[in-house]
């Protein structure tokens, strides 16, 4: 395969994810939520700077379950750099405990 065709692959892989993402509801304050950090960023440590209470660590380091009773949270885990901020409802799925 080629370079070329390699990258459109995982651009239209990446896509689904990427538009369910975008289209997630705002989480609700003082509910639990999902914290996507960048690949190379500790969403556990990202949470817990942003005053949260890691709930639940997901399969890669870069997915946390978080949880705070500040109506700003979901704000403050922006500020500390996630790339995402779900509501755990929609998002559970990738906070499964690792085998």
């Amino acid at each position: 395969m080629s370079p070329i065709s390699a990258l459109c692959f995982a651009l239209l892989a990446a896509a689904p994810l990427a538009t369910a993402i975008a289209s997630a509801p705002e989480p609700r304050a003082g509910e639990a939520m999902v914290v996507v950090a960048p690949p190379w960023r500790d969403a556990a440590a990202l949470a817990a700077s942003a005053g949260g209470l890691v709930l639940r660590q997901g399969r890669i380091p870069a997915v946390a379950m978080s949880y705070a009773p500040d109506p700003d949270h979901a704000d403050a885990l922006r500020r500390a750099g996630a790339i995402a901020v779900l509501p755990a409802d929609l998002a559970l799925i990738l906070c499964e405990p690792s085998p």
